[in-house]
């Protein structure tokens, strides 16, 4: 049989006829061994080979191809391409190509990503990288090795290539059109912002700000941009926010974390604003089998501004405020309601 052939080293591969095939060894006594192609098995066998002989050919380069072609995610096959494409002075932007027909195949895979960063580094050029990683996402949206890898380019090459940031803002507010809901797209907007502008800025803060609070607007009960604005009031003074911004709130304990309500107190008021909205709505609806139900994202986050002035100022009405806020928060948000009753406890503390 072809299988038997192979093994007793009568039957070579064209180009590989010198080469002796090196079997999987299993060991004596293989338990569940697993039923290999031929194919598989043929490959293996002579990769094997081509390892052992530390061989650096066209053929070795080749043979990886097909392994991975088998296997995606052989580590050892895409180093050893490494090594043959360094050994050979092999065309780097062809095997971008072969990367990126891989990738689409395989979008999810380690080694592909590892491997195209490593080219992309050798060739110091990463043109094509963005338009490449956009292509990715249009498949899946949220694809967390892509979003990484873009991110890796543009640390890596952003000093020596600005330009690569230039539409980074855009492209993830067309993201966003297409899905608001991208919580991947958030996020690398919160990457994009706090890399190229100083988030001690008022001016910035308020503008993406007033970004995320246009999205809730949307749809008030997507947590992605609540998540987003809760960042812009929340930052840590290692990012270069003074402290009459909120740098060292007296209400975060250590490492410098605070709230930066006090210092805009417009958030505070579209919090409030947005919690009265809801509770209008509520009470035109009574009577009727439902009302527009409370926004808990809005409710915490109000919470945490409360929270901190209470605490900060000694402000009575505040801290009455707060406790309010979590009342409804038990109500509307019955899978954490032992949490909201922590805070509660937690608030009632912190004025003995």
């Amino acid at each position: 049989t072809r299988e038997f052939a192979a093994m007793a080293g009568l039957m070579r591969r064209p180009g590989f006829e010198d080469l002796e095939p090196i079997p999987q060894d299993d060991g004596p006594d293989p338990v569940v061994q697993i039923k290999y192609s031929d194919d598989f098995r043929e490959t293996m066998d002579l990769f094997r080979a081509v390892l052992k002989a530390t061989e650096y050919s066209k053929r070795a380069l080749s043979l990886t191809s097909q392994v991975i072609d088998l296997n995606p995610a052989n580590y050892t096959a895409w180093q050893y391409r490494r090594r043959c494409l360094e050994a050979l002075g092999s065309d780097l932007r062809e095997e971008l190509r072969f990367t990126e027909a891989t990738a689409y195949e395989n979008p999810k895979n380690y080694q592909i990503w590892f491997h195209r960063r490593a080219i992309v580094e050798r060739l110091g050029d990463p043109s094509a990288e963005l338009p490449f990683v956009s292509n990715v996402l249009i498949e899946d949206a949220k694809n967390y090795h892509a979003w990484s890898y873009r991110q890796w380019v543009l640390t890596f090459f952003g000093p020596s290539h600005p330009d690569l940031w230039a539409a980074e803002l855009s492209s993830m507010h067309n993201a966003l059109l297409v899905d608001h809901f991208n919580n991947s797209a958030w996020n690398h907007r919160w990457f994009v912002v706090s890399r190229t502008e100083r988030l001690a800025d008022p001016a910035v803060t308020l503008r993406e700000c007033e970004y995320a609070l246009d999205w809730i607007d949307k749809a008030p009960n997507n947590e992605s941009p609540w998540a987003y604005l809760r960042g812009l009031m929340r930052v840590n003074e290692s990012q270069g926010i003074p402290r009459d911004q909120g740098g060292e709130s007296q209400g975060e304990g250590q490492g410098g974390w605070g709230w930066r309500f006090r210092s805009f107190p417009s958030i505070k008021e579209r919090l409030v604003a947005r919690r009265a909205l809801a509770s209008e709505a509520k009470g035109e609806a009574k009577g009727e089998a439902k009302g527009e139900a409370p926004c808990v994202p809005c409710l915490a986050l109000l919470l945490e501004a409360l929270e901190d002035e209470a605490v900060a100022e000694e402000a009575d009405q505040s801290l009455a405020e707060a406790k309010a806020v979590i009342q409804e928060l038990i109500v509307a948000d019955p899978v954490r309601a032992p949490y909201w009753k922590f805070r509660l406890q937690g608030l009632q503390c912190a004025r003995e």
